[in-house]
């Protein structure tokens, strides 16, 4: 039987996906529209893996959180690296779900939930944050999918279509929203690409067909938020790069003039890397 402890974690889960489905025009937007278009309520799965659970009935959004830990390792390794220091009021200890919305989780049992550290009360709130805001970067892309469902395309270009819907949704939120940090947004959207790259097997062919590869997207990302080339995310994602290249037992040639920039080694890193 699940705890009232853990039972409170599915609920903080839910508020989660409800409050940036809610407090965002664009998203709200779809969901009424598919609401209209489907005649029932707009259904959100929360599931471990990924994958549909349970009715298939006017469900649009499937949520993984099964990586939701590793995540929060890296938001709070990438805070403490930056000493980083953001807030989220732990506004998610106090959001309620909105019941239109019908949010459920599937199969995220207890010893998930036992393991899912950011939604303690006591958790670092930086980390806090940036995981947050790395989920609703992820839920953005599912809702990409919903906007851009067009069978005639391509998997990969769809995957493409998503990610870019989603940084148009970050961007609109950093423009309009002055309540909201930023800062924040953008670092928690870019360490949701950074937990992609680190979780995927770079031998996977099957995956290289369907999306596109880790490191073009987390590319893709910084040039469109016009990250300078001396930020100090380039070098992190080029740290990172090269810490998966070699976790997966598989190397790198690179060597270049120590004049260029950060950005220009990890181009240059990242096309040697796909011959």
């Amino acid at each position: 039987m699940i705890t009232r402890h853990k039972e409170k974690k599915k609920e903080q889960l839910k508020a989660i996906v409800s409050h940036f489905i809610c407090e965002n025009p664009i998203i709200d937007d779809i969901v009424k529209e598919t609401r209209s278009r489907h005649q029932g309520k707009f259904t959100v799965q929360i599931t471990e893996d990924g994958n549909s659970k349970g009715s298939k009935e006017n469900c649009h959004i499937i949520l993984g959180v099964g990586n939701i830990e590793t995540l929060f390792n890296i938001c709070k390794n990438f805070s403490q690296a930056y000493n980083l220091s953001c807030s989220f009021e732990n506004r998610i200890f106090t959001l309620i779900t909105n019941d239109d919305l019908n949010i459920e989780t599937y199969d995220v049992k207890e010893s998930f939930l036992d393991k899912v550290e950011f939604l303690n009360e006591n958790t670092d709130s930086a980390a806090v944050t940036l995981t947050i805001n790395a989920l609703a970067f992820a839920l953005y892309h599912e809702f990409g999918h919903v906007k851009y469902d067009d069978d005639s395309m391509l998997q990969i270009e769809k995957e493409r279509k998503a990610d870019l819907f989603a940084m148009d949704v970050v961007k609109e939120m950093c423009s309009n929203y002055i309540h909201l940090d930023k800062n924040q947004i953008i670092l928690g959207a870019f360490l949701e690409n950074i937990l992609i790259m680190s979780t995927s097997d770079p031998k996977d062919t099957e995956i290289s067909f369907s999306h596109p590869h880790p490191i073009e997207r987390i590319i893709l990302f910084l040039e469109y938020f016009h990250i300078g080339e001396s930020s100090y995310l380039w070098k992190y994602t080029y740290d990172e790069f090269v810490k998966w290249i070699n976790a997966n037992n598989m190397s790198m040639i690179y060597e270049r003039d120590s004049s260029t920039t950060i950005k220009d080694k990890l181009m240059d890193a990242f096309c040697r890397f796909k011959k």
